[in-house]
């Protein structure tokens, strides 16, 4: 019997700890980043990366480029996708358009 899934759990929990406890948005960022290019599909870390756009502390370019580097190794993920979709609104929301992000 394969044991992923219990080192999925352990990944999660432990994350989840560190979170609750990470004062410095710089390293909750550089945590977010590792952890969804493992998985994708994690909803806690794309909701912290979304905290961290409203909070202007990750800049629009920087999302964009892992968005790109994530669609890489999970093309699918339906999470990533939605994700994409909230930037796309967000600065347009701000009034930035489509040309804050790149072609």
């Amino acid at each position: 019997m394969r044991s992923d899934w219990k080192d999925c759990v352990l990944m999660k929990n432990s994350f989840l700890m560190i979170v609750g406890q990470c004062p410095d948005s710089g390293v909750l960022a550089s945590l977010t980043r590792t952890l969804l290019m493992i998985n994708a599909d994690h909803y806690t870390a794309w909701n912290i990366r979304k905290r961290l756009i409203i909070s202007q502390i990750v800049t629009a370019q920087e999302e964009w480029d892992l968005i790109d580097l994530i669609f890489t190794k999970h093309p699918k993920s339906s999470e990533a996708w939605a994700h994409r979709y909230f930037g796309i609104r967000a600065v347009n929301a701000a009034g930035g358009g489509f040309e804050a992000f790149p072609a």
